[in-house]
């Protein structure tokens, strides 16, 4: 008599990945204990306040909408009202700056929701693992019919490395391939969609009536020239200033593709298939130092290093239900993928909308 093993289905975020390779202790902490920061930190807040923003010009067309809507999350933050004004001041200046997207792209889908079988060496899907998650943006271009993905990031200053570390984006080679096969396109790339989470400074204006020269500042060459123009300072005298602004653009609204073939997302996907070989062997949940004070320092660095005392720790975090809180609202088990592979760069509508309304 042959036995056959029962295996429960489990689902993967790419952010839980992310977390296993970090540290086994942070991934014990967030994924299996289900454990969260009771309070929500300002950068996630103005992320998330950007994102649904965006969301919200892409849907309606009309930046009132966008502010309203960006203005009804922050109301219920501790940092509503130090981000409103900022946050409103970048959605205003990005639909601006952005004007002719409706012109360059159809949107096809914004917050799309997906949940797709990872597959194994042999090429087969996988009998535990669904990797889920959500894009913020498909869009077709109209130029050439091409799918991609667009991903919304907010970034605090002004780096120039920043695109080169993209080479090498773990999230978005796992969007893009898990988009494909879940709608059953092939997703040409991602346009990384950056906004700085901060505004062009108004040069300072000096006793005599001109404007600062100070050559590093951070600015746009339209708000640099607006200030020449209203206090009459003579352009020629700036002439450095004005060549490096003209020079670097606005890096206030940055935009980067990233094409990728179908063998880099298939091996991509190998690799997120052996991470969770490993993740669901592994049984000690031990710690890795060198992450506790990477991108700010780990939410569960005093927890682990046994600093909080036992009656602080119920202030300090949460539990919370699922451990896809992003996904709350989607019904995972209605998710089906498309039933054929990607090929052409077409979009079943009517079957996408039947299993996300």
């Amino acid at each position: 008599m042959k036995i056959v093993s029962s295996l429960t289905r489990q689902t993967i975020s790419v952010s839980e990945a992310n977390s296993y390779l970090a540290c086994r202790k942070k991934h014990d902490y967030r994924y299996r204990q289900l454990l969260v920061p009771a309070e929500e930190k300002r950068p996630l807040t103005l992320g998330k306040s950007v994102h649904i923003g965006l969301e919200s010009i892409y849907e309606t067309g009309k930046v009132d909408h966008a502010l309203q809507s960006a203005g009804e999350y922050l109301a219920h933050s501790a940092y509503g009202e130090e981000l409103t004004p900022l946050v409103q001041d970048m959605l205003r200046g990005y639909f601006d700056y952005w004007k002719e997207d409706p012109e360059l792209y159809e949107v096809l889908y914004i917050e799309l929701p997906f949940k797709h079988p990872l597959i194994s060496p042999s090429g087969r899907g996988s009998r535990i693992f669904d990797i889920v998650g959500r894009v913020d943006m498909v869009v077709r271009r109209k130029s050439d019919g091409s799918i991609w993905i667009f991903e919304h990031k907010t970034v605090g200053t002004k780096d120039r490395n920043y695109f080169n570390r993209l080479d090498t984006d773990y999230q978005i080679r796992a969007y893009a391939w898990a988009v494909s096969r879940f709608l059953g396109v092939q997703v040409k790339g991602v346009v990384y969609n950056v906004l700085r989470t901060k505004l062009p400074i108004e040069p300072d204006v000096l006793k005599n009536g001109s404007i600062s020269k100070r050559a590093n500042i951070d600015t746009t060459l339209e708000v640099f020239e607006a200030a020449l123009s209203r206090t009459g300072s003579d352009p020629s005298e700036y002439a450095e200033i004005i060549d490096r602004l003209r020079n670097e653009g606005n890096t206030f609204f940055l935009r980067e593709e990233r094409e990728f073939t179908p063998e880099e997302l298939h091996q991509w996907a190998l690799d997120f298939y052996h991470i969770t070989r490993d993740l669901r062997r592994s049984t000690a949940p031990y710690r890795n130092p060198t992450s506790c004070t990477l991108y700010g320092g780990c939410e569960f660095r005093e927890l682990c290093a046994g600093l909080l005392p036992a009656d602080e720790i119920h202030n300090r975090y949460r539990h919370i239900q699922t451990k896809h809180p992003e996904l709350a609202d989607v019904d995972l088990d209605s998710l089906k993928p498309a039933k054929h592979r990607p090929s052409e760069p077409t979009v079943d509508h009517e079957f996408i909308e039947s299993i996300i309304s």
